[in-house]
């Protein structure tokens, strides 16, 4: 692991060159606060037949996990309606609570017959709710940084078909990383997956499930039952239409830029809530990233 003494670097500006504390990266920066993952130093040593010797050396991170400050964030309106319960309180409980649902815009619950609980924003902020906040994130930035490390939802699951006409993904009984059980046992995270969709996603039937990083890039309609256990993030809006007797049940997070609709789901109900376990655990799988890059000479 790099420090300072190892690099030569005085990361925190302060004169003096640590030579114990890990330096770790955050997504944007090196740091000693053990924020984000720490970085690695790699060395590899080269020599040919004819004696020639080549050293070179890279620094390199792990992307950090996506610091969900909410179990429904969204940059548009979110409207909740139907049967509905979202949590904020951390179903791993590693890093306790944080808002239900938090959004730039506002939060439309009316004929609602559900519940938010959570962190409450400044008022008029409803229990559990953040309305009118600071954005906190960029969506297409978000989704920029994770696409290369997925796979396309066709390689995923091969019965996702694709209609060009509408830029659409769409699906029945799909799945798109195998979750763990229902509700999630502690310490069990499944077999997660990095799915990338280039367009909208329509899913049907009681029976589609998935675990990781769920990215796409447009909308996503889901008509029915669905079990998620990760990160959704989503370009365009998010909708739950109803129809079906299996509850939507998410543990992890949903980050939207448009809006979220919950729309009278007169089946079974949609349950979001916040898993930080569910979140963080797909980042564990994803390659370092280089930070830096040299070739040493005169060793």
């Amino acid at each position: 692991m790099k420090t300072e003494a190892s690099s030569a670097q005085d990361i925190n500006r302060d004169g003096t060159l640590d030579s114990t504390t890990p330096v770790y990266w955050d997504g944007r920066q090196q740091n000693l606060t053990a924020t984000g993952k720490p970085v690695y130093k790699i060395t590899a040593l080269a020599v040919l037949p004819g004696g020639s010797r080549s050293m070179l050396q890279l620094e390199g991170s792990e992307p950090p996990p996506y610091s969900a400050d909410a179990a429904i964030a969204s940059q548009d309106e979110v409207k909740l309606q139907g049967n509905f319960s979202v949590s904020g309180i951390d179903y791993c409980s590693q890093s306790g609570t944080v808002y239900g649902v938090k959004t730039t815009q506002d939060i439309n619950t009316a004929g609602h017959a559900g519940t938010v609980t959570g962190l409450t924003g400044p008022s008029p902020s409803a229990s559990g709710t953040y309305e009118n906040a600071p954005s906190t994130y960029d969506v297409v930035i978000l989704i920029n940084s994770l696409k290369a490390y997925a796979t396309p939802i066709q390689q995923v699951d091969t019965s996702v078909s694709y209609n060009a006409s509408i830029n659409t993904y769409s699906g029945s009984k799909v799945t798109l990383g195998n979750p763990p059980p229902n509700p999630p046992p502690a310490g069990n995270n499944g077999t997660p997956a990095i799915v990338y969709s280039g367009g909208n996603v329509s899913l049907t039937s009681n029976n589609s499930k998935g675990c990781g990083i769920l990215i796409v890039d447009g909308d996503l309609n889901v008509n029915g039952g669905l079990y998620y256990h990760g990160l959704i993030v989503v370009r365009g809006i998010v909708s739950f239409t109803g129809g079906g007797s299996n509850s939507v049940n998410i543990y992890g997070s949903i980050v939207s830029r448009s809006s979220l609709i919950n729309s009278s789901n007169v089946g079974g109900g949609v349950n979001v809530v916040y898993d930080s376990c569910a979140i963080k655990n797909p980042y564990n799988a994803f390659p370092l990233k280089i930070l830096a890059f040299r070739e040493i000479v005169n060793y």
